[in-house]
């Protein structure tokens, strides 16, 4: 997101110092050793750099860390839906429901990330919205029931961890209720946008009056003597039909609420399907764990009783959930000469050579030959400004991986930094953090990204030249890997004619991230933004 908070800004400010401080570190390594009159420090810019984009098809989306909900448009990614299905669980199993129960309300609730940032006059709190992209636009969001039934496992695959996929959308769409659960106003369903409001609920007697704090009915419009009985942080906030809820909850036989493999079976869950609306970006990352579905009603006090006491049944979206992404974007080119095209979720990413074979030996003949001490390795890749001028959320940061042996580069190892307060700011040293514009809409300019160990022991240590990944990153502390639905077979460049292997994953960060961004690549028409692999070394003087 282009805004920032407070508090934001001055990790930022920090951990602009820190990067600082590690770039002094890194330049200087050796020096202090032998002697800084004795040694000239040089740059050494790779030959051979050779870029190439390759676009991810389905990806695995099932148990996601957090999950996107709602449409993201512009003319650089074209538009992507974002729509959820959750299994649903009960939070007590066995519940004891009464006699002649009668829904209420039912609702579900599914919290924005959110910082409160003060209260009005009125005691109401305020928040800011994070990890939600066009806040105030609106989408139409509709909930059906899921009767296509999640699994856990696998049995085509002997019992393996069940995958499901971002394209696999027609497995529930073909498999769901008829009625529309989210009945309630325009601005929950047709209208639905993102808002920064709390929801307050407040003390009710049995027959639905407001309650003083003595306990005494008053006025409906008598706001200023309520009892506040609950506060909601930000959230998805949806009025559920309670007709639906009191024949599948209430009036269900007690074998089906018995326990959550009895209730799974019975109630396989909840989907919630996305539709743009004028076709404006409204998206938000959601933790659907702490998604509740909250049934009020009025029962018996006791069998044969003409009294009624209030009781509750609450729900999870829990178990198996999946995101299902639909997306208009289509790859332009695969060469990546002249631009990389980085897309989250089911997107793009890039794949990136450091030298040819030739240079390599080359470089290491001269690294031994010339007692070259190695300082700092880098990439450094410039935003296309043309084309991403029409985009107006943009990547915070990218990320290097080893993609050949689906793990971190070993640089990732070595960058002790962290963040405490704000843990997307930590492993500054390594980089791929966003470097913005000061004024105007602050739009990117470049991403620099190190990889001085990984270059080191290449060419001091002989190891393995391998061809690295390059995606967006949600997340720079989850390095685990979601599936490819369509793995590819990749060639190895260093490997005798012939050589290859399967690439299965991509970063799951990257899936959850709904972002892209075009960097300048090997060819670009702009020869000063052109991506460089920059290499500072020492040397002794001649």
């Amino acid at each position: 997101m282009n805004r920032i908070s407070l508090l934001q800004k001055i990790l930022l400010s920090f951990t602009a110092v820190l990067l600082f401080s590690c770039d002094k570190d890194f330049n200087t390594v050796g020096s202090d050793l032998v002697g800084e009159e004795n040694y000239t420090l040089e740059k050494y810019v790779g030959q051979t750099l050779e870029a190439y984009n390759k676009a991810t098809g389905g990806v695995q989306t099932n148990n996601l860390p957090v999950n996107l909900l709602g449409v993201m448009n512009n003319t650089t990614f074209g538009e992507t839906k974002a729509h959820f299905v959750s299994e649903v669980q009960l939070a007590s199993a066995a519940p004891t429901i009464g006699d002649n129960p009668v829904i209420d309300s039912v609702w579900v609730y599914v919290p924005y990330f959110a910082t409160q940032t003060g209260t009005d006059d009125n005691g109401v709190r305020l928040y800011e919205l994070d990890s939600v992209y066009g806040k105030d636009n609106k989408f139409s969001l509709k909930v059906f029931e899921s009767k296509y039934q999640l699994r856990t496992f696998d049995p085509a695959n002997g019992g393996d961890a069940q995958k499901y996929f971002s394209d696999e959308k027609n497995l529930v769409e073909n498999n769901k209720g008829t009625l529309q659960l989210n009945d309630g106003p325009p601005n929950q369903n047709t209208q639905f946008y993102f808002n920064n409001l709390e929801t307050i609920l407040y003390k009710l007697d049995a027959d639905g009056n407001y309650l003083n704090s003595a306990g005494q009915i008053i006025d409906n419009n008598d706001v200023g003597n309520r009892v506040v009985l609950e506060r909601f942080a930000p959230g998805v906030w949806l009025d559920l039909n309670k007709a639906f809820f009191q024949n599948k909850i209430l009036n269900a036989s007690s074998d089906k609420l018995l326990n959550n493999n009895a209730f799974k079976e019975y109630f396989r869950g909840l989907y919630f399907q996305v539709e743009s609306v004028e076709g404006k970006t409204a998206m938000a990352m959601l933790d659907f764990s702490k998604a509740k579905i909250n049934i009020r009603y009025k029962a018996d006090a006791s069998a044969g009783s003409t009294s009624r006491v209030r009781k509750s049944i609450v729900l999870n979206l829990t178990g198996t959930t999946v995101n299902f992404l639909e997306n208009s974007f289509a790859l332009p080119s695969e060469s990546g000469d002249e631009r990389l095209y980085l897309k989250g979720g089911q997107g793009s990413f890039s794949y990136i050579d450091l030298f040819n074979k030739t240079e390599l030996e080359d470089l290491r003949a001269k690294v031994e030959a010339n007692k070259w001490l190695i300082n700092e390795a880098n990439l450094t890749f410039y935003v296309d400004k043309q084309a991403m001028q029409n985009v107006a959320y943009e990547p915070q940061r990218i990320y290097l991986y080893d993609m050949k042996n689906n793990k971190v580069l070993i640089d990732y190892n070595y960058d002790p930094t962290t963040n405490s307060y704000f843990p997307k700011m930590s492993k500054v040293v390594i980089g791929g953090l966003v470097e913005r514009e000061t004024s105007g809409d602050k739009k990117a300019i470049k991403y620099k990204l190190r990889l001085t160990q990984y270059v080191n022991n290449l060419i001091k240590k002989d190891s393995s030249n391998v061809r690295v990944g390059l995606v967006v990153t949600e997340d720079i502390n989850n390095v685990k890997s979601a599936y490819l639905k369509n793995p590819f077979v990749m060639s190895d460049p260093m490997s005798p004619v012939g050589t290859s292997y399967n690439v299965k994953f991509l970063p799951v960060a990257s899936v959850i991230n709904p972002l892209g961004t075009v960097l300048h690549g090997t060819n670009s028409a702009d020869v000063d933004k052109r991506l460089k692999l920059e290499i500072y070394y020492t040397k002794p003087k001649e």
